[in-house]
């Protein structure tokens, strides 16, 4: 074997050999390098190949949710549109005005002439009260009474009431 010594500053390396040193040489493998085998290309692209169609796959299914989202969305809006429809519909049929409309056309109901009410007068000849009829008035201001027939048929039955001329009973 050979080595190499340095020498004092500035001197040049010197080359000495030693005597009793045995060289053995070593049987030194040398490995070949393997190369990889076809099939794990194959593998490698049809993974990758999976893995795309894997993905399409997803998003495909994403936007189609996304759009039956939307849809429901849109059915939403129209049935609460048509709710609001029809709250309406209840609400104008509710209404007193038609009720009343109906009942007085197609019930052939009468509406009601008013309130009539009897007033009594103390009177200080015989101790008889006499009744004195007074008549409520609707909106327009007009009377409620009735004919003047009816008017007089009360304040007669009411004065024999109070003369005691009808039978009780």
């Amino acid at each position: 074997m050979v080595l190499a010594t340095k020498r004092a500053v500035g001197s040049e390396y010197g080359y000495s050999i030693q005597q009793n040193t045995v060289v053995r040489e070593q049987k030194v493998k040398v490995r070949a390098k393997k190369r990889p085998s076809p099939m794990a290309g194959i593998v490698i692209i049809s993974l990758l190949f999976v893995i795309g169609i894997s993905y399409t796959f997803l998003q495909a299914a994403k936007a189609h949710l996304t759009w039956q989202v939307s849809q429901s969305k849109q059915a939403i809006a129209s049935m609460q549109m048509d709710n609001e429809k029809i709250k309406l519909q209840v609400a104008k049929l509710k209404s007193l005005d038609r009720i009343e409309m109906l009942a007085t056309s197609k019930l052939q109901m009468v509406k009601n002439p008013g309130i009539e009410y009897l007033a009594y007068q103390a009177s200080t000849a015989n101790n008889v009260e006499i009744p004195v009829l007074s008549t409520n008035t609707d909106k327009q201001g007009s009377a409620l009474a009735g004919d003047v027939q009816k008017s007089n048929l009360i304040q007669t039955i009411v004065t024999a009431i109070g003369k005691g001329t009808l039978d009780k009973g």
